[in-house]
């Protein structure tokens, strides 16, 4: 996740403590970016950011998880305007520090669903 609000970081950690997650804090895009596109592999499926917290240079620098070939499910914490939303692929917007809606936007992108085969198609 990208937060460094350490306040809302305290939350989300509340939200997420039942849920099967490992959780991996960055207070930068750059950090957030290297986690997610040049670290190696096993990658995360799933970006919690803090958008409230972010400059618009970090909003473009985070274009690069897209241009690099990332494809998880992005939740963005605050206000999202719907051009950011499209150009980032982002899932869901929650309002933080509300109760259970981080828990229920998780669930609602269901990552713990099993991953189906796809069936070869011969041309």
């Amino acid at each position: 996740m990208y937060c460094p609000d350490r306040d809302l970081e305290q939350w989300i950690d509340s939200e997420l403590e039942t849920e099967p997650v490992i959780i991996q804090v960055s207070i930068t895009i750059r950090e957030v970016v290297r986690a997610l596109i040049v670290d190696p592999p096993p990658r995360a499926q799933l970006l919690v950011a803090d958008f409230a917290r972010m400059t618009a240079i970090d909003a473009l620098d985070l274009h690069q998880l897209r241009d690099r070939g990332w494809f998880g499910a992005i939740i963005g914490l605050g206000d999202v305007s719907t051009d950011l939303r499209k150009s980032l692929g982002i899932d869901r917007v929650v309002r933080p520090r509300v109760r259970g809606a981080l828990r229920n936007g998780v669930a609602a992108i269901g990552l713990h669903r099993p991953t189906q085969p796809l069936h070869r198609i011969d041309g």
